[in-house]
């Protein structure tokens, strides 16, 4: 892939990725509460909606949500 056209898809993922935080997406820590997932789930589902990113981008985006035992 050319330098100009890589360049181009960095700087497409990273206003991807300041679009998604503006949303201030929750973290999810792990734990056994089905609630706090379904919840997490939830909001995620709406901030992707409204951004209409792919899968891909939204598991990706998703996995940096994960914190503590939810991460391992």
């Amino acid at each position: 892939m050319p330098g100009n056209q890589q360049r181009d898809l960095e700087v497409g993922e990273n206003r991807a990725l300041e679009q998604f935080q503006k949303f201030a997406p929750p973290k999810f820590l792990g734990g056994s509460d089905p609630e706090i997932a379904e919840n997490l789930f939830e909001r995620m589902v709406d901030i992707f909606a409204a951004l209409h990113y792919i899968e891909e981008r939204q598991v990706t985006f998703a996995f940096f949500q994960l914190e503590g035992a939810a991460h391992s």
